[in-house]
């Protein structure tokens, strides 16, 4: 189930950035929401399971930290990926087709690492 949700939101996100119309986008982004739901709901009741009674306000409260904490720098980091093209020579520069290609492999080895 866990696969299932996950790529799910994978087929979402690259739907979204087809997307030719807005009644499409909307239904795409309405079912990967029940795949995060899907994906929250089995994790939770996955760690509730494991983890012993006595730790599990901590355990959910550094999970909490880092999946939320998080964002932040993951939307800093990000918009400076996206930019780091036009600070050497703009989209066409000479540099522009090797960071388009690092981006492509940052998502590509992330999904392989995830799945080893």
């Amino acid at each position: 189930m866990l696969l299932a949700a996950m790529l799910l939101m994978v087929f979402e996100n690259a739907a979204i950035g087809l997307a030719t119309s807005f009644v499409f986008a909307w239904v795409v982004i309405f079912i990967g929401g029940i795949g995060i739901v899907a994906w929250n709901v089995h994790t939770v009741s996955f760690r509730q399971r494991i983890i012993p009674d006595a730790l599990l306000g901590r355990v959910n409260s550094v999970y909490r930290f880092f999946g939320w904490g998080m964002m932040p720098l993951g939307t800093l980091l990000g918009g400076f990926a996206y930019n780091l093209p036009n600070y050497f020579g703009g989209e066409n520069g000479p540099c522009a087709v090797h960071f388009y290609s690092l981006r492509l492999y940052a998502a590509c080895w992330g999904f392989m690492r995830w799945r080893a």
